[in-house]
């Protein structure tokens, strides 16, 4: 999960789920969640609007434009009704609240959600992004939540090889190469950014040399 910037409403007034599932309202939602998920960052072919506060029939909660996201089905099958009071990144920066990193566990990867404050929002999206990425309650969420760990898994080994190349490059030109991919792997907009935003953040030399790219 990595801060978004949402563009203000539109301007006639969202009245039916018509008015937010369909172009332009759409359009712009996946634009501004970087047409991935909100919560999990996976760029699914399965998008739907996402309310983060569950609006159980409630019009107001359920029209309001800021309570608008973009999620996967799997996150969204998840979430349900279950977490109300999730951090919003259209507000605040989830990487000044949460850190999330890849690890092997009795040789399985599991993603390791840290929560770095104890609010109750903080500990309620890291309970959700744990159960995003680990927790398959049934068979088929397993399988879903093994084949989210698999692309985040392919996604940090890829970038990592850009990082080890960055540090081993002796050739200035090439390190330069290097270091435009690391940028455009740390843009918010990546998929799992937050993962390779850490990684970077965690490397004394990295979180100099792209302090701006990581702001």
């Amino acid at each position: 999960m990595v801060k978004l910037t949402k563009r203000p409403a539109p301007p006639k007034p969202i009245t039916t789920e018509n008015d937010y599932r369909s172009n332009p309202n759409f359009a712009v939602l996946a634009d501004d969640c970087y047409e991935k998920c909100y919560i999990c960052e996976c760029k699914s072919s399965s998008l739907n609007v996402e309310h983060r506060i569950p609006h159980k029939n409630d019009k107001a909660l359920k029209y309001d434009w800021g309570n608008l996201f973009l999620s996967c089905s799997h996150c969204n099958n998840i979430k349900l009704d279950a977490f109300e009071n999730i951090l919003d990144p259209s507000v605040y920066d989830p990487e000044d609240y949460l850190a999330l990193s890849l690890a092997i566990d009795s040789l399985v990867e599991k993603v390791v959600v840290e929560t770095l404050t104890n609010d109750i929002s903080t500990v309620q999206t890291a309970d959700l992004l744990e159960k995003v990425y680990n927790g398959g309650t049934t068979a088929i969420k397993e399988i879903e939540c093994t084949n989210l760990r698999n692309k985040v898994s392919k996604c940090v080994r890829d970038f990592l090889q850009y990082v080890k190349g960055y540090h081993d490059e002796p050739d200035t030109k090439l390190r330069d190469l290097i270091a435009k991919k690391i940028t455009k792997e740390i843009s918010r907009s990546s998929e799992f950014a937050a993962f390779k935003r850490k990684i970077v953040r965690d490397d004394a030399e990295l979180s100099v040399k792209f302090a701006t790219a990581l702001k």
